[in-house]
């Protein structure tokens, strides 16, 4: 194991300093001062930086949660609806109110952190989830005769992130 990921496995049994730093990430963006989420914590910069080693080890230990938690609800709420169509709407619909309320979920989606590699696979694989809601979409609008065939691919998790 990593020393970085050490020091966040560590820092995360102290729930309070995981749990500051996700409040201040989705009220001012993952560009935040550590500073103001040590404040939040209750703690020192310097106790964040010992425990985590820095930002970047702080986003990769409270970020994955989120993303997953976020994309989670997006994907439940749209297959609660037995319309494709419907669904479809509904999941661009909330992961997009989900981006404009939340700037560290936003930072993440549109691949702010694209260095991160650990986040980025977390987010491709929660989007590829979604997969399947697209191509009911298609199959639906196919079978109604809404939409015509393509010789494009079906989506893949990459096509999805852009398009949002």
């Amino acid at each position: 194991m990593s020393r970085s990921r050490l020091r966040a496995t560590r820092a995360t049994r102290n729930p309070s300093r995981p749990k500051a730093a996700t409040e201040v990430f989705r009220e001012k963006g993952l560009g935040v001062p550590l500073e103001e989420i040590a404040q939040r914590a209750g703690v020192s910069a310097g106790t964040l930086y010992n425990r985590f080693g820095g930002r970047e080890a702080l986003i990769d230990a409270v970020m994955p949660a989120l993303v997953a938690e976020r994309m989670g609800e997006a994907l439940s709420r749209a297959e609660a609806l037995a319309d494709p169509w419907g669904s479809l709407v509904t999941y661009v619909t909330v992961l997009c109110e989900q981006q404009a309320g939340d700037p560290a979920f936003r930072d993440v989606v549109s691949r702010q952190l694209a260095g991160r590699p650990e986040l980025t696979a977390k987010c491709e694989a929660e989007l590829g989830k979604s997969v399947p809601l697209f191509e009911r979409a298609r199959r639906a609008g196919l079978h109604a005769g809404a939409t015509h065939p393509l010789p494009a691919p079906a989506p893949d998790a990459d096509q999805i992130r852009r398009m949002l």
